[in-house]
């Protein structure tokens, strides 16, 4: 199969994507208990922690996250954006987080915002649209502020949406110039620079008297229904590569890679090779929310995706491990729970630095696991729940601490050779 065949192949995999969740969201509920749970998922305030399978049920969730998705697709297609691996992770960034925070609703106006500064600027909107599919990491502003009390229903109607509106067009020269901090070791950018501008913006609606509440809505049980389906469907990811290709040695020299930011798996390899790869990474997510005890819902199962959509820009399981095990010693000698939501998506979405460990080796990936479990329980305190990337935000801050000290680390090492 050619590269164009290959590239054409991640719009349908979208679709696919797509239309499997929807599928399976009307798998687990009647058709009256998804519209009732729907309308709970659009009217909630989808603050961080928000479940939308607690909100609303988990056939609604699931049928959210694939209309997001659809959205996402949408906007590649209308914009003609070229596929690249940060377009298929920026889509599908939008499928985990639309099981907990994310909606039709409140991901537009951000959306827009950043197309509105493409025009602006004069440039092509293809050039925006990862950076526009990720800015909806603000989209819980837009649904708080819509639907605060302290304002009649119009006043909150215009003003959320017009504020998601402004974030979305102001995050792009931040996001390009917040990259030198972390010189492209943590996946999330976008979440590191969206965690700076809620930040602001949470202080600013405080100093003028609109104070954030946030607080964690989870399903508290395992559906292992959900369980199985989602290792079904990560098994079959893996079977392309192991039906129509001959050998692992394409994989094996993806797993070499450090996986540093942009890292375009999903036009660097072929379908079948990503495919293994993002199976393999999702299996690997899954089945450590289940070795720990914690719960399959609305916010881990966002992880484990999250963490499958970045299998297509850098992230694998070689380099993902170590940062994952560095916040499981850390949940463990700390006093955090380590099945805890919170922490466990800390693990998950912790991943964003697996450059670090690819870069560095096994030893400093955990150490930077660790420091990550550190300040991330932290970070969410500044921007109040209004940012969903808040494991993009302190991964930024940790690479912009420990990075320089591994430089010279191994710039001492390189000498002694």
């Amino acid at each position: 199969m050619t590269l164009k065949r290959d590239l054409e192949f991640w719009t349908l995999f979208l679709v696919v994507f797509s239309v499997f969740l929807i599928g399976t969201g009307f798998y687990f509920n009647t058709p009256t208990e998804i519209v009732e749970g729907y309308r709970n998922i659009l009217t909630s305030p989808s603050l961080l922690l928000s479940d939308y399978m607690q909100i609303g049920t988990i056939g609604s969730a699931l049928i959210n996250a694939g209309i997001c998705t659809l959205i996402g697709v949408f906007f590649i297609n209308i914009t003609k954006t070229p596929i690249s691996g940060s377009v298929v992770a920026a889509c599908m960034n939008i499928t985990g987080f639309a099981l907990l925070g994310k909606n039709p609703f409140n991901i537009l106006p951000p959306i827009l915002g950043v197309y509105a500064f493409a025009l602006f600027n004069l440039e092509d909107l293809e050039k925006y649209t990862p950076t526009a599919l990720f800015a909806c990491g603000i989209a819980p502003i837009v649904s708080y502020i819509t639907y605060f009390e302290g304002f009649n229903t119009l006043h909150g109607v215009i003003l959320g949406p017009i504020i998601g509106f402004i974030i979305g067009f102001i995050m792009p020269p931040v996001s390009h110039n917040v990259v030198s901090v972390h010189y492209g070791y943590s996946h999330y950018n976008n979440g590191f620079s969206l965690g700076i501008i809620g930040s602001l913006a949470a202080a600013l609606l405080t100093m003028f008297g609109i104070e954030v509440t946030s607080t964690n809505v989870v399903m508290t049980y395992t559906d292992y229904r959900l369980v199985y389906i989602m290792y079904g469907f990560m098994i079959l990811l893996l079977l392309p590569q192991l039906f129509l290709r001959k050998g692992f040695g394409e994989y094996k020299s993806l797993l070499k890679r450090v996986g540093i930011s942009p890292s375009s798996f999903a036009t660097e390899y072929s379908y079948s090779t990503v495919l293994f790869n993002m199976g393999l990474v999702g299996i690997m997510g899954l089945t450590y929310v289940l070795l720990i005890d914690s719960n399959l819902n609305g916010i881990t199962l966002g992880g484990v995706i999250v963490m499958m959509a970045f299998s297509t820009f850098g992230l694998h399981p070689r380099n993902a491990f170590p940062i994952m095990l560095g916040i499981f010693i850390a949940g463990t000698v700390g006093i955090y729970d380590v099945n805890s939501e919170s922490f466990t998506i800390a693990a998950l979405f912790g991943t964003t630095l697996a450059p670090i460990a690819g870069k560095y080796g096994v030893i400093k990936g955990i150490i930077a696991g660790i420091a990550h479990a550190a300040l991330v329980t932290r970070t969410g305190f500044l921007h109040d729940g209004l940012v969903l990337y808040n494991n993009g935000f302190a991964a930024g801050l940790v690479s912009t601490i420990i990075l320089p000290f591994y430089d010279i680390i191994h710039v001492k090492k390189d000498r002694r050779y």
